[in-house]
This record gives C-alpha cells, sequence and structure tokens, in this order.
C-alpha cells in the first residue's frame, strides 16, 4: 500500500533531503520575505482584530506584546503576513507556505524559549 500524505511528510521530517547552494538561498529569501510582509501588515486591520483576540500570555508577538500561546501568536503573524502579501504563492499548488510555516516555528521556538542551538529534529514517532 503506498504511504499517504502523513507518512510522506513525516518521512521528509525525519529524513530530509540535502539542500543545494540555491535551496538554501530560497528557504532565506521566503524566511525574510514572510518576516518583512508580517511587519508591514501587523498594522492591518485585519490583523489588530485577530491580535486583539489573542493578547496576555507568555509568547512574544513581533510588536513584543504576548500570546497566550505558540498556536494564538502563529495565527497573529500569519494573518498579518497574510494581509500584504501576495507574491510568495507555489503556482503548482495554488497555496501561500512561507506564510503559514515561518510564523509557527517561531511561535514554537518562542514558546518553547529554544536558541538557534536548541532546535533539533524531531524523532519520527514525535510527528505522529
Amino acid at each position: 500500500m503506498a504511504a499517504g500524505l502523513t507518512e510522506r511528510i513525516c518521512d521528509l521530517v525525519a529524513q530530509p533531503p540535502a539542500l543545494s547552494a540555491a535551496d538554501r538561498e530560497d528557504i532565506l529569501l521566503a524566511f525574510a520575505d514572510t518576516l518583512a510582509c508580517a511587519h508591514a501588515g501587523w498594522a492591518e486591520p485585519v490583523t489588530r482584530a485577530v491580535a486583539g483576540t489573542c493578547r496576555g500570555g507568555a509568547v512574544p508577538l513581533l510588536d513584543g506584546s504576548m500570546a497566550p500561546g505558540a498556536e494564538q501568536a502563529a495565527l497573529v503573524t500569519a494573518t498579518a503576513g497574510h494581509a500584504l502579501d501576495y507574491d510568495d504563492v507555489h503556482l503548482d499548488s495554488t497555496t501561500h507556505p512561507s506564510v503559514v510555516i515561518v510564523p509557527a516555528l517561531l511561535a514554537v521556538q518562542a514558546e518553547r524559549g529554544w536558541t538557534r542551538r536548541g532546535w533539533r529534529r524531531p524523532s519520527r514517532q514525535e510527528w505522529r
């Protein structure tokens, strides 16, 4: 039986393929673009509305305020990133992946207090 999508994603996370220099450059550019768009969209009404429902807690947001948890922090940052960004689209799937992935990574990092050295590859079981 062929592996399902979740199984394939778990396999890629557990044993990611090597990245080329061009892949790394694309990732860094997408990360920087997402953060720039989130900063630009921070004052937009939609971001303010979402942020207003997610105040208080211990996970820092881009403006220095706090969210209750990683989920809320990622939601606010992703909303800000979506507010004004229209160019980071994966055309084959018609998705906007970095604006979902980057805020989630940042929120988990902040919630767990990880520094760059604190990042580690999760085990396959942890992703199930």
